[in-house]
């Protein structure tokens, strides 16, 4: 049986594939293997979703680590009384963030991301910024490695977040009633045509 991994986060109306998260907030993440009984090894990686997006940002963030030289982008709140151990890491290359940690059948921790997704390009609020990428990789001892990924957007605070998506679900209503629309359109037009074939036979 593979590892559980569970990231409680808002995930955009638009596109499922993308959360949302408040920058400083902390987001949990749950993982789960009742059947281990050997130490298991997570990385949780903060990052660029691609090559271009961390060339077109590299300058900005090497910027960013000069004047925070001992700041984490990336960090963690766990329970004192967790069983499990965790380690956070200073930005590095394209690498915004790293947290390691181990663990045995289960470990429940809190990640904060402590930069917008603007920070790095122009914008406001997060909402024009980069989309990161939330990598969680899972191995060791006697489970298969496993690799959960995420897309992620910061914001400035829960308010514009909340806004966010409920432009986002705005949008989709929109577009819903005008899929039904074009249906209903369309529907008269090809009853026509069908009995316009019949006629013809």
């Amino acid at each position: 049986m593979g590892v559980e991994v569970l990231l409680r986060a808002e995930r955009s109306p638009l596109k499922p594939q993308l959360m949302y998260i408040a920058q400083g907030q902390p987001q949990i993440i749950s993982f789960q293997n009742s059947n281990s009984t050997q130490s298991i090894s997570t990385t949780i990686t903060l990052g660029f979703i691609n090559d271009i997006d961390y060339n077109e940002a590299k300058a900005s963030v090497d910027s960013w680590v000069e004047a925070n030289p001992n700041s984490y982008l990336l960090e963690y709140e766990i329970d004192d009384n967790a069983s499990c151990g965790c380690v956070q890491h200073l930005p590095s290359a394209n690498i915004l963030g790293r947290i390691t940690l181990s663990w045995q059948q289960s470990c429940t921790l809190g990640i904060k991301v402590n930069c917008l997704s603007t920070t790095f390009k122009k914008g406001s609020g997060g909402q024009a910024g980069f989309p990161f990428l939330l990598s969680i990789v899972t191995k060791g001892g006697d489970v298969a490695e496993t690799t959960v990924s995420h897309q992620v957007k910061v914001f400035t605070n829960t308010a514009v977040l909340n806004r966010r998506r409920k432009a986002d679900m705005e949008k989709v209503r929109k577009e819903e009633e005008k899929r039904l629309k074009l249906e209903q359109t369309e529907a008269p037009s090809m009853q026509g045509t069908e009995k316009q074939q019949q006629q013809q036979q």
